[in-house]
């Protein structure tokens, strides 16, 4: 019974900084609440520690690999939103409207059109 009183016990840690918000960087822009949208502030929020890590880690060619192919996924992904337009340019320079890149407005997110589908106008 004695030997319990004088068991280590735990020290309690202090708890953590809050995490920023997974919005955080994005300059207050709206976004739309929809499954791409979410995907990319998640992307943007798993990407935050990117620099801090590559400070204490040397692997450059898993790096540039790794890299090649998310830049891939993100540069084909922007292909589809600008019909085809858009190039990695767009994305690495500060956001500007998409009338300015010579993109045609996007269609209605909540009537998309599929594939295939008949038109009924």
């Amino acid at each position: 019974m004695i030997s319990k009183l004088f068991a280590k016990r735990p020290v309690l840690k202090p708890a953590p900084a809050a995490a920023p918000h997974a919005c955080e960087g994005l300059d207050g822009a709206v976004l739309p609440f929809s499954p791409l949208i979410t995907e990319l502030i998640a992307m943007n929020a798993h990407t935050r520690h990117l620099s801090w890590l590559a400070q204490r880690e040397q692997c450059p060619d898993e790096f540039r690999t790794a890299a090649h192919a998310l830049l891939s996924e993100l540069l084909q992904a922007w292909k589809h939103q600008t019909g085809g337009c858009g190039s990695i340019d767009d994305l690495l320079h500060d956001p500007r409207p998409l009338h300015s890149l010579g993109v045609p407005a996007p269609r209605n997110p909540a009537a998309p059109h599929t594939v295939g589908a008949r038109d009924t106008h």
